[in-house]
């Protein structure tokens, strides 16, 4: 206040009054503009404007919330078990659903290879007498080749 200034500067004050409210008005003025660049530079530098926005953001939905806000028991466990136990029930349930997609896709190919083996199985019978006499004409074959070459 220009009462304080004046106590402090009370000889200069009695010899001239007029002087020492200027100075005061100038000391003033200089002294707001100079708040005002500063808090501006800070508010550049940190990005202070978007975060003191995002707070207010924060404090204006925090009124419409009629519950009370959580606070902590101060027995860490239950806390850190009270905030985990949402995240490890749905991370239970993904890996739940994972396992029975997988098991699902094990079973088709389980009945896939089945499939194979009967038509393999199938294909032997079919095969069977016809492919026990090519297997015996060969070797009869490579046999007699290898008598008369010798």
């Amino acid at each position: 206040s220009y009462q304080r200034f004046t106590d402090c500067y009370k000889r200069f004050y009695q010899l001239q009054p007029e002087m020492t409210q200027r100075i005061y008005d100038k000391f003033i003025t200089q002294l707001q503009t100079s708040i005002w660049e500063e808090i501006s530079e800070i508010k550049q530098e940190g990005n202070l404007e978007a975060i003191l926005n995002a707070l207010d953001k924060i404090v204006e939905e925090g009124k419409d919330c009629k519950e009370p806000a959580w606070r902590p028991s101060g027995i860490p466990e239950e806390d850190l078990r009270g905030a985990m136990a949402p995240y490890l029930l749905q991370q239970r349930d993904a890996l739940q659903r994972r396992v029975q997609k997988q098991e699902a896709e094990n079973r088709q190919l389980a009945d896939a290879v089945l499939a194979g083996r009967r038509q393999v199985e199938e294909l032997q019978l079919q095969a069977g007498p016809a492919a026990g006499l090519a297997g015996t004409t060969h070797r009869a074959e490579g046999a007699g080749g290898r008598a008369e070459g010798a």
